[in-house]
């Protein structure tokens, strides 16, 4: 076996074994961001954008301190008010992202969001079994390249138990980082 290999196997025995200890999916030390994720689809897709050189601690709390910016959760309101509404949000200090052009890319899935799937990100999955249907939704988004896409297929196969086929077609690149 080779050292990738290995590294590969060692990898995927650890994952089994946190799923096993944990009922609950981990993706902020924050309970109520962590909540937030896991119950809402939208503040789901926008940490999928957020999870981009940082922590992954500090992405995947960002919706959630999002929301606490903007004092709501409405899309629509979001969408209206122009991409600059997160520009700031983003950058306001403690910034949520160091590059503060993510706001763009969440106010442009937004919009995606309220245009093309009645403003709930699980429209993205929902009626699909089709790894490959959902992985090309999801590479439509701003800010979601192969890597990132790959990645939140198996978060939504693993952790919010979404049926999925064609699976075996979906390649979480090694990364050293």
């Amino acid at each position: 076996m080779s050292k990738k290999e290995e590294i590969v196997k060692r990898l995927i025995t650890h994952g089994h074994k946190i799923k096993a200890d944990t009922k609950t999916p981990y993706f902020s030390p924050d309970k109520q961001a962590n909540d937030f994720i896991i119950t809402n689809s939208n503040a789901y897709l926008f940490a999928v954008i957020f999870d981009q050189n940082i922590p992954a601690e500090k992405a995947w709390t960002a919706p959630w301190l999002l929301k606490q910016r903007l004092g709501h959760w409405d899309l629509g309101r979001i969408v209206a008010k122009g991409p600059e509404i997160l520009r700031d949000a983003v950058k306001q200090k403690p910034a949520l992202h160091r590059y503060h052009y993510l706001g763009n890319w969440v106010w442009e899935a937004s919009k995606q969001l309220v245009d093309k799937y009645q403003s709930n990100a699980g429209n993205i999955w929902k009626n699909t079994r089709d790894a490959r249907i959902i992985l090309d939704r999801l590479l439509a988004f701003k800010g979601i390249g192969q890597k990132k896409a790959n990645m939140a297929l198996i978060i939504l196969y693993e952790y919010f138990n979404q049926k999925l086929d064609n699976l075996d077609e979906v390649d979480i690149p090694y990364d050293v980082h």
